[in-house]
Parts: C-alpha cells; sequence; structure tokens
C-alpha cells in the first residue's frame, strides 16, 4: 500500500498548479480597456508585422502559451498597420513611464514592462511569469534528496 501511494505521489509531481500571486497587478488592463482575465497572467504585447525581434517574441509567447494553459492570457496588437494600436502603445508606454516611440515590440506583464526582445529577455519574462503564478521552483541540488527520501521509504 505504501508503494502505492508513494507512486501516486510521484505520477502526480509534475503537474503543476497555479494561482496568482498577492503581488501581481494587471496595470494596463483599464489604460487600454481591455476585457482581460481577473485570474490570469495577462500579457500585452504590441508588435509590428514584419519585425524579425517581435516574430521571435511572438514564438516564446507560443511556448509560454503552451506551458502555464489557461493561466496565462496573450493580448497581441500590431501597431506598424493599425494606427489605433500604435496609439494603445503610446499610451501605454506613457504611462508605463517608457520612452515614446514607435520602437516594437513592447510587452507588459504586470507592473514590468520591456521593450525590445532577445534572448535574454524570455528568461526576464519567465521568472516575472513564475513570480505572478507564485511558482517556487526547489533548487536541482534538492532533487535527489528529496528522491533519495522517497525511495528510502520504499
Amino acid at each position: 500500500m505504501k508503494k502505492v501511494i508513494i507512486i501516486l505521489f510521484l505520477l502526480l509531481l509534475p503537474l503543476n498548479i497555479y494561482a496568482l500571486s498577492s503581488d501581481y497587478k494587471d496595470v494596463i488592463k483599464n489604460i487600454i480597456n481591455e476585457k482581460a482575465s481577473e485570474d490570469k497572467v495577462n500579457i500585452y504585447l504590441f508588435y509590428g508585422d514584419g519585425c524579425p525581434h517581435c516574430e521571435n517574441e511572438l514564438l516564446f509567447l507560443n511556448v509560454i502559451k503552451e506551458k502555464y494553459g489557461d493561466k496565462v492570457e496573450i493580448f497581441k496588437y500590431e501597431t506598424w498597420y493599425n494606427d489605433n494600436n500604435l496609439k494603445l502603445m503610446k499610451k501605454a508606454k506613457e504611462y508605463m513611464k517608457e520612452e515614446i516611440s514607435g520602437t516594437v515590440p513592447f510587452t507588459i506583464i504586470g507592473e514590468k514592462s520591456f521593450v525590445g526582445y532577445s534572448n535574454s529577455y524570455s528568461e526576464k519574462m519567465e521568472k516575472q511569469i513564475m513570480e505572478y503564478l507564485d511558482i517556487q521552483l526547489l533548487p536541482d541540488s534538492l532533487h535527489p534528496v528529496i528522491l533519495g527520501f522517497i525511495f528510502s521509504t520504499i
């Protein structure tokens, strides 16, 4: 019976259950009048169609959506060919105290904004998302200790 419980525990271990942190504030939702969910991390991306950095960020955000599922919502605003979205971006940049320009991509996650995109931003953005989802990662050095403890009880 003990083995069955431990095996069930190990099978369920990879499942992720996320809850929004009390630190999460969607500061831009009301600025751009978006009907964003209250129980998700909302990501606002302003991009230009044909911008290679924007394309890379879009690929990254697809991975984020796949990884965190319905706990994140991504709102995309194309700004090079849509004047209304460009105005929204400028309004958002002003609110976030960023330089008012047409520079894309421009991303807002909670109270944090990111201008431009590079691979180093991926790590920062995901870390921010994880903090807002209240995900605590165990250091890799603890994984063998925990598994050793579990298997020693079998």
